[in-house]
């Protein structure tokens, strides 16, 4: 952790919501997303030339399974059974990906997608995981909040498709849209960052894709989300009134906010409970990053375990990212095993060191700040 990043993190100890309470809300992005959809489209294009190891993300993401949300399930009802806690999971969802067939039949000039759950059937010939999503809601063990319609930036995917860019094409003719290409004059190493901008039209792509995901969203989850996660933490300060009016109250980010400019991102500190006072929506920092799929040389359990335990000193709330890509084994079962025997002894952990600990949900917290 860099010197600017230890202050910031002080900063957001000392002006964040204070709480007698110990809470903890574990956030996980990235769920319903397709990624990098199986080991072979990774070979190719590794084959192809393509960098699908620098990012942990195209190492190991890839649509949940069944067998990860079953693995998910049984370690959270052991620590209930074991410590007598209820382990809360906050999964923030993209509700659909890419419909390749209609995008290439439209000569890349129009966007269509799918939903999630028809991704889910599509894959596995069966609704199996997304019932057993349901049934974790129903459970109480999870309760998703929206992430974004997509998890690509679909005006900028589109015209480098169109531009006839060799590795999105190759990507493309593969099922595939998240990948990292460096572009000549461009700040950006790929486009995931769906509510990024640079005229008026794309902005009207953005704000209607927002509206359209989260009444999607009410639809298939028969609940509205009151809290939002920008995809990579990167959104115009004016999107947060499109947020408001669509329901949201809440929206979870990093320390720092990355506004978009023309050449590169202008970050903007935040911290837990504070409001925008232009639109009224408060902010739910994550102070820690529990992301065991990023490195093997952290002790991930230590460091988080730190982080908590001094928040809580200065009775703050301590929110956690754990990315999806920490779940799945799609694409590495030994790193899914790894990853979620390193959750079950961080949760022990926190269970034994704080007896009081409780853990909420994104949107139980967005309540009490």
């Amino acid at each position: 952790m860099s010197f600017k990043t230890k202050i910031s993190l002080l900063r957001s100890f000392m002006y964040g919501h204070k709480s007698d309470r110990k809470i903890v809300v574990i956030q996980s992005d990235d769920w319903g997303s397709q990624r990098v959809p199986n080991i072979d489209v990774r070979s190719q294009l590794i084959a192809f030339g393509l960098d699908m190891e620098s990012n942990p993300h195209l190492k190991f993401d890839t649509l949940e399974s069944y067998d990860d949300l079953v693995l998910l399930e049984e370690l959270l009802i052991e620590i209930e059974k074991k410590h007598g806690k209820k382990v809360k999971l906050t999964p923030n969802f993209v509700l659909t990906n890419p419909d390749f067939n209609f995008i290439n039949k439209n000569e890349y000039e129009n966007y269509h997608y799918k939903r999630f759950v028809d991704c889910y059937t599509e894959r596995d010939k069966s609704d199996k995981v997304w019932r057993k999503v349901q049934q974790l809601i129903e459970g109480d063990w999870i309760k998703p909040q929206f992430h974004c319609r997509e998890h690509i930036n679909v005006p900028l995917w589109l015209a480098q498709l169109r531009k006839r860019n060799p590795s999105f094409l190759k990507a493309f003719e593969l099922g595939c849209y998240a990948i990292d290409v460096k572009m000549s004059n461009n700040h950006r190493v790929n486009l995931m960052a769906a509510f990024e901008y640079e005229n008026e039209k794309q902005r009207n792509f953005v704000e209607n894709s927002i509206r359209d995901g989260l009444n999607m969203f009410k639809e298939l989850f028969g609940y509205p989300s009151k809290t939002l996660v920008a995809p990579r933490y990167v959104w115009n300060p004016e999107l947060e009134m499109v947020f408001k009016e669509s329901g949201i109250t809440s929206l979870q980010t990093s320390l720092f906010q990355l506004k978009p400019n023309q050449m590169n991102y202008h970050k903007i500190f935040h911290y837990l409970g504070e409001v925008n006072k232009a639109s009224g929506l408060n902010y739910l920092v994550r102070i820690a990053h529990f992301e065991p799929a990023y490195s093997e040389n952290i002790d991930w359990v230590q460091k988080t375990f730190s982080i908590v335990k001094y928040a809580f000193l200065f009775n703050l709330p301590a929110v956690i990212s754990m990315h999806r890509l920490n779940f799945v084994g799609g694409l590495n079962e030994d790193q899914r095993k790894r990853n979620l025997y390193l959750f079950n002894a961080l949760l022990e952990k926190l269970i034994i060191n704080f007896p009081d600990v409780e853990f909420l949900f994104s949107d139980e917290l967005s309540e009490i700040i």
